[in-house]
């Protein structure tokens, strides 16, 4: 038995994921997957058998270089919508690129599976097709592909030499990465055969987006970051095939979640959900008496933050395993609302939809040491307008939501938002349980890195007491 490699050189040492993805690192096996396909495609050599072969193998271990986000730039490339009006001026549209600059180990990145035969012709074609690849991301992604069998000397090495960072498939980690599954090579083939016959004629019919893939959670065995599992989700508008995304007042951050929370409930208690008790873990029902708040999802809408134009408004959400948690929940949590219908009074008002990471989603993902507030938090009992009572209040919090109070080395608390869009904790709406306790917005400080989404306070579970990293500039 032998290693498969399968070697990506990024020839300008630059990242840029897609054009709707805020890039990702390092790129996910399905990424490399999809990459193959169209390399495959572009050269009609395309040979099902061993795409096939890769849908089988376990989520490889990634030696990648490390990376931080360069400055965003706009480019104006070719209209996709000029076809449908021809106006001069509309030839070319804007679009934003943010890249990560690689800075370790050269530029190459490295995809390991191990137990592979030698001979095994999937395998040796695979490797070909590697050797075929020229961009991964979007089409200035230049890159050069290799493929090669390595022996269990030659693997330990190449790790051993390696001075970027090791992801390897875990149980608990940091990031979760899409891989391909079962199916995900018909999936592909038939999402491009859509993109090809969208349009008859006149009528215009969206093309088919990839869905059978996985997540499979990877761990940096160099970092030492908290982190979560998260199902991100986008609000789109009911019945809407352009598929805009809704928006909402972020001060009814108690009522979205609780449309998200009452939809997953139900399908927990669908026959092999996989839950010991959904009213505990799913709903954050806790039997009369008990005071500390068990392991169980938290809700949390997320106002549109980050940019000088953003509005505040919540187009998106995450559905959060605990700190600590394996990520199985969170998968089943994206397949089970994958494409649910969110009612107020019986009236249809989103759709989710599961979403990669976009720049949105990043900035809430992000690891930090300082966060600021996007929503106040919810003290756990009642300041009487004392400083010194709301700190101890919100380190009681702190503790609550499972983490040392010594952790917190920073901290600073005001009833003024810290963002332009956010509101003064009273216009927020609460619910019943904590609709008269203390609330503050908040700057803390940990002594080590955290990543997002973090909330705390009472709320924490109900889209209140969010916070958003503070990411400085390198």
């Amino acid at each position: 038995m032998a290693t498969l490699c399968i070697t990506v050189t990024f020839l300008d040492g630059r990242f840029h994921g897609s054009k709707k993805d805020a890039p990702e690192w390092p790129p996910s096996p399905w990424r490399l997957f999809q990459a193959l396909l169209a390399s495959a495609a572009g050269n009609h050599v395309e040979m099902p058998d061993c795409f096939r072969f890769l849908e089988k193998l376990p989520p490889p271990t990634i030696l990648a270089p490390q990376a931080i986000a360069g400055q965003a730039r706009t480019a104006f490339v070719p209209n996709n919508q000029s076809d449908a009006q021809l106006d001069r001026q509309k030839l070319l549209t804007s679009k934003t690129f943010t890249p990560m600059l690689l800075r370790d180990a050269g530029s190459s990145v490295h995809y390991l599976w191990d137990h592979v035969s030698a001979d095994q012709e999937e395998a040796r074609q695979a490797m070909a097709y590697a050797r075929m690849l020229n961009a991964l991301g979007l089409g200035i992604d230049l890159v050069a592909g290799n493929g090669r069998m390595l022996s269990d000397a030659e693997t330990a090495a190449l790790k051993d030499e390696y001075s970027g960072e090791c992801w390897v498939p875990a149980q608990f980690g940091g990031q979760s990465l899409r891989i391909p599954v079962g199916g995900s090579y018909d999936d592909l083939k038939q999402c491009h055969e859509t993109t090809l016959n969208c349009w008859k004629g006149p009528i215009y019919t969206p093309p088919r987006k990839p869905t059978v893939f996985e997540e499979a959670t990877y761990a940096n065995v160099k970092q030492k970051c908290v982190s979560r599992h998260v199902a991100f989700f986008a609000l789109l508008r009911p019945g809407d095939e352009s598929q805009r995304m809704a928006a909402f007042d972020p001060r009814d951050a108690v009522h979205i979640s609780a449309w998200v929370r009452h939809s997953l409930c139900g399908c927990s208690r669908a026959p092999g959900a996989g839950f010991d008790n959904p009213e505990e873990y799913v709903a954050g029902h806790v039997p009369q008496g008990v005071k500390d708040t068990p392991a169980r999802f938290s809700y949390l809408p997320l106002p549109s933050i980050g940019h000088e134009h953003a509005d505040g408004l919540v187009r998106r959400f995450a559905v959060a395993e605990p700190y600590g948690g394996d990520g199985r929940k969170a998968q089943w949590a994206r397949r089970a609302l994958q494409g649910a219908l969110l009612e107020q009074n019986g009236r249809p008002v989103a759709e989710l939809m599961y979403s990669g990471p976009d720049p949105q989603f990043t900035l809430y993902r992000n690891e930090s040491r300082q966060f600021r507030t996007v929503t106040p938090v919810i003290l756990p009992g009642f300041d009487d307008l004392d400083y010194a009572k709301a700190e101890k209040l919100f380190m009681k919090a702190v503790q609550q939501a499972g983490f040392p109070q010594e952790d917190v080395v920073g901290l600073r608390l005001q009833k003024a938002p810290f963002l332009r869009h956010a509101y003064h904790p009273r216009e927020y709406k609460r619910a019943r349980h904590f609709e008269s306790y203390s609330a503050m917005h908040a700057e803390v400080t940990w002594r080590y890195p955290v990543r997002g989404p973090l909330a705390l306070g009472v709320g924490r579970h109900r889209g209140l007491g969010l916070f958003a990293p503070v990411c400085r500039k390198e």
